[in-house]
């Protein structure tokens, strides 16, 4: 089972009482956005309209022999292009 939200100002992925939830970020900002870190602290970044930072959307895939969503991610987030998030279910 999976819950899948969005119109946040950061990423994260939580698993709580056997259920993952998805959470992505808004498709455009000025605002400051949050990366989540892998030591569990978030880096901080501001987007700009007409640039290359404006945009940011996933597109979800599910693979339901290998039991993975996967979120490929359009437009840039911080320093990072189409980046890829999975989960398992």
């Amino acid at each position: 089972c999976c819950w899948l939200s969005g119109h946040e100002h950061k990423d994260k992925i939580v698993t709580i009482n056997g259920i993952t939830y998805v959470n992505s970020l808004l498709t455009s900002s000025t605002e400051v956005q949050y990366i989540p870190q892998n030591d569990g602290t978030y880096t901080h970044f501001s987007r700009e309209f007409g640039t290359e930072y404006e945009l940011c959307f996933d597109i979800i895939s599910i693979d339901r022999t290998n039991r993975k969503v996967y979120f490929d991610r359009v437009g840039r987030v911080g320093n990072v292009i189409g980046r890829t998030r999975e989960v398992s279910f």
